[in-house]
C-alpha cells in the first residue's frame, strides 16, 4: 500500500489579496497499490495513487514506475 497527504499551509494571493474567504487552501488524501519486483538486478515499482477527498484542488489518479540503475 502506498499513499500520501498534502494539505496546503499558506493562502492562495492574487496581486497580494487573498483568494476566496478560506484562503483557498487545498487538501487531499490519496492511496492505492504498490508492486515491486527484480529484473535481473534492476528493481522496478509500480505504483497507483487515487486521490480522494479532494478540497480546493483537482482530484485525479497518479501512476508512478520507478527503476534504479548502476553504473
Amino acid at each position: 500500500m502506498t499513499g500520501y497527504y498534502y494539505k496546503q499551509t499558506t493562502d492562495d494571493k492574487q496581486a497580494g489579496i487573498r483568494v476566496g474567504n478560506d484562503g483557498f487552501r487545498g487538501e487531499v488524501l490519496a492511496l492505492g497499490p504498490v508492486v515491486r519486483t527484480t529484473f535481473g538486478k534492476v528493481p522496478l515499482t509500480f505504483q497507483w495513487q487515487h486521490e480522494f477527498m479532494a478540497h480546493n484542488r483537482p482530484q485525479g489518479d497518479k501512476f508512478w514506475i520507478k527503476s534504479v540503475f548502476r553504473f
